[in-house]
């Protein structure tokens, strides 16, 4: 859908939505960045009601995907009503209007990304957000997700590890059998903690503003579980995750990302403890995620859907080849890929 298609569409839903027919916008919807398999656009409305006149993010998903919508809506609403700054949803629409996509509005938070502070500043606030997250009592979050119809959410180390299970029995996944014995095999023991899980917080997903955070966004990946898991996913975010860098420039800028990631790790456990046996089995088990995706993606390709793994961020050799050898340098164990 064209982006004056989805202005148009848009404007005819909510019209509808808050019975104001002649509203229009302020700001007509311009793209923002983000969003792998989702299209955001930020707007203003004119003529109305308060809570829906200040800049809005309309965040719209696949058409079958309302349940991400709702998952999403319901999520992010909970977040807010514990004080933590994540955007609560204004509207949720399962794809049912003239928009035809399924899409959650919300308010656009003030401020520019972590990244905008500069690489050797923005550390500390992302740790600080991220262990303000984990100490958020998940319960009400739960209650609200269930009450939404979202399904059983995902809940620890045992029922990632359920899903890897489902996902390595499918025809053509036996790449990365061998390695996901291996997670099987040596799952962290004990109680690990039932703490909210962002699973993709990174510079991006960040806002700030006059030194502090207003916003975090994109909780598709929200799960409960054990937050070395979380800080382990955005580790090998801050330090794996594609990048563009001359080529001369690689290993200054690898050793660089490794630094940062360093400095949130320290920061982060001066904001609460965090046990380091487990973190670097997460780690792997992010990378895992990541290759278990795009193999799963290219196989569906093979069978003629309509999907491109060269979308997926992480797609690319070099990244492909950083997860791949971080897995094994954990592990002993390659971590295969469908080719």
């Amino acid at each position: 859908m064209q982006d004056q298609e989805v202005a148009e569409a848009l404007l005819e839903d909510l019209r509808a939505l808050l019975r104001r027919p002649a509203l229009a916008f302020l700001e007509p919807p311009t793209r923002l960045t983000g969003g792998y398999d989702t299209q955001i656009f930020a707007f203003q409305l004119k003529g109305a009601p308060p809570e829906f006149s200040g800049r809005l993010v309309l965040r719209a998903f696949a058409p079958a995907d309302g349940h991400r919508a709702r998952f999403e809506g319901a999520a992010q609403s909970a977040i807010a009503d514990l004080g933590y700054p994540a955007p609560r949803a204004l509207h949720v629409s399962e794809g049912a209007g003239p928009l035809g996509l399924p899409y959650l509005l919300m308010p656009r938070a003030d401020g520019e990304t972590l990244l905008s502070m500069g690489i050797l500043r923005f550390a500390g606030h992302l740790a600080r957000a991220h262990a303000a997250l984990h100490a958020l009592d998940p319960a009400p979050v739960r209650l609200a997700l269930e009450v939404a119809g979202s399904g059983p959410i995902a809940s620890g180390v045992g029922d990632w590890l359920a899903a890897i299970a489902q996902e390595v029995a499918q025809p053509g996944m036996e790449p990365l059998r061998p390695a996901a014995e291996w997670l099987h095999a040596n799952r962290p023991r004990g109680s690990q903690g039932q703490a909210l899980c962002h699973l993709d917080l990174h510079p991006l997903n960040v806002l700030a503003k006059a030194g502090g955070v207003t916003g975090v966004v994109d909780w598709s990946n929200l799960s409960f579980g054990d937050p070395a898991a979380d800080v382990a996913c955005t580790r090998v975010i801050l330090t794996l995750a594609p990048y563009n860098a001359p080529f001369l420039l690689g290993p200054v800028a690898q050793r660089g990302r490794r630094f940062i990631a360093w400095r949130y790790l320290r920061a982060y456990r001066a904001f609460r403890p965090l046990a380091g046996d487990s973190l670097r089995y997460y780690e792997a088990l992010r990378c895992f995620r990541a290759m278990s995706h795009l193999s799963r993606v290219r196989l569906a390709e093979r069978g003629g859907a309509a999907v491109a793994s060269a979308g997926y961020a992480w797609s690319d050799p070099e990244t492909i080849a950083r997860l791949t050898s971080h897995f094994r340098h954990i592990t002993d164990v390659t971590l295969g890929v469908v080719k």
